[in-house]
Order: C-alpha cells, then sequence, then structure tokens
C-alpha cells in the first residue's frame, strides 16, 4: 500500500500587481489521497509526516510490500491562478489551493502510473526468474523440475 508523493516545496508565484491588492491569502493545508489499491498520494507534506501518517495506516494493510517493492514518485507543484493545470518535467501547475477535484484527478492518474510500474517490475521478475525454463527443454528436451515447481513457475506466470 506504501505508495506516496513526496512534495516538501510549494512554489506561489505572485499575481499581477493590479490584482495582488485584494487578493484574499487562501490557508494552504497538506492533502493525502488513498486509494483502494493500496496507493497513498500525499500533497504538501514533509517526509517525516507522511512517514507517520502511513505508519498510522499500517494497521489496515491487507499485503504489506517487502521495502524493496515500494515504488516512491516525487514532484513539485505550484498554483498559477492564470495557467491549465498540468504536469510538465515532474512540475505540476495548478490553479487554486482549494480546486481538490483536481488535485484528486492528478493523484489518481500518479496513483495508477506508479502502481503500473510495480506491476511491470514484478513481470520482469518473474520473466527473469524463469527463462531458463524454455532455454533447458530446448537444449535437453526435458527439465529437472517437479510437478509441483512446474506448476508454482506456471502459476506466477499467468498470475
Amino acid at each position: 500500500m506504501t505508495t506516496s508523493l513526496y512534495t516538501p516545496y510549494t512554489f506561489h508565484p505572485l499575481p499581477p500587481p493590479s490584482v495582488h491588492k485584494n487578493t484574499v491569502k487562501t490557508l494552504l493545508l497538506p492533502e493525502m489521497f488513498l486509494f483502494d489499491y493500496g496507493v497513498v498520494v500525499f500533497w504538501g507534506m514533509t517526509l517525516e509526516e507522511e512517514l507517520r501518517i502511513l505508519k498510522e495506516l499500517g494497521p489496515f494493510e491487507e499485503e504489506k510490500l517487502e521495502m524493496n517493492d515500494v515504488e516512491t514518485e516525487e514532484f513539485r507543484y505550484y498554483y498559477n491562478e492564470y495557467h491549465q493545470p498540468r504536469i510538465y518535467n515532474d512540475i505540476i501547475t495548478l490553479r487554486h489551493p482549494s480546486n481538490y477535484l483536481v488535485k484528486l484527478t492528478i493523484s489518481h492518474a500518479i496513483a495508477q502510473s506508479v502502481k503500473m510500474t510495480l506491476f511491470e517490475r514484478l513481470i520482469d521478475d518473474t520473466i527473469n526468474d524463469t527463462k531458463y525454463i524454455p532455454q533447458v527443454m530446448a537444449e535437453n528436451g526435458t527439465i529437472q523440475m517437479s510437478s509441483v515447481q512446474y506448476t508454482g513457475h506456471t502459476r506466477d506466470i499467468l498470475v
């Protein structure tokens, strides 16, 4: 479950001087989006805050990942009401801090990307762990493996 987005820096460009005079300051609060497929996306929290929250979520994990399987992406973000929301070169541009739906949308896309990266790595590991089987069979015409081992490798490949 523990994939996070660490964003320690928030950039706040100033609007043009004519607009700046009557601008009301918006309170910026850290945010977190927790997805049911095991990904957490944090906005505006320090690493310590993120780790504390992940520790609190620990009892609710259904399948704990090994530490080397945990994927982490880091982006920077800032607010600029004159530009469309976008992601470019790992920098996220948002129009206004109160628009949580845009953050949710971006968080969902990032979460799916991170989850896909984990799946791709697990597939690569499975291929690397089993690639000797067809090589040995091609060379020898048979393989010295019990049916339980063979079934286990077949299950790993298909699952």
